[in-house]
């Protein structure tokens, strides 16, 4: 597969709402792609495991000084998973004029979402 190509495959997944991803098939590489919204449903685990973006795999090129982004950016979805957790919990077990509030006072837009 050429690198427009998957330039490409990648840009319009994006556009189609779609992560698009590599992931090894054992005969190489194989093309993935899930919607974005069932793609976050997984774990922070199977998110980094599906991007090959463990903390652990990001030490073992540690010869590439991008390893250091890597693990930051697995950091930060375990964190930002961690967080969405808990506001999944809050909306789940909250009462009615607390969810009134919090849709009434939170600065969110869902055209930009």
């Amino acid at each position: 597969m050429s690198e427009k190509t998957t330039k490409e495959l990648v840009l319009e997944g994006r556009d189609d709402g779609k992560v698009v991803w590599l992931q090894h098939d054992g005969d190489g590489l194989a093309v993935m792609s899930a919607p974005i919204e069932e793609f976050i449903r997984q774990s922070a685990d199977g998110i980094l495991y599906d991007l090959n973006r463990l903390e652990e795999t990001a030490l073992t090129f540690m010869d590439d000084r991008k390893w250091v982004n890597d693990f930051a950016v697995a950091l930060i979805i375990r964190a930002l998973h961690k967080r969405a957790e808990r506001y999944d919990w809050i909306v789940k077990h909250a009462p009615g004029p607390f969810l009134d509030w919090l849709h009434d006072n939170l600065d969110y837009d869902e055209d930009e979402a």
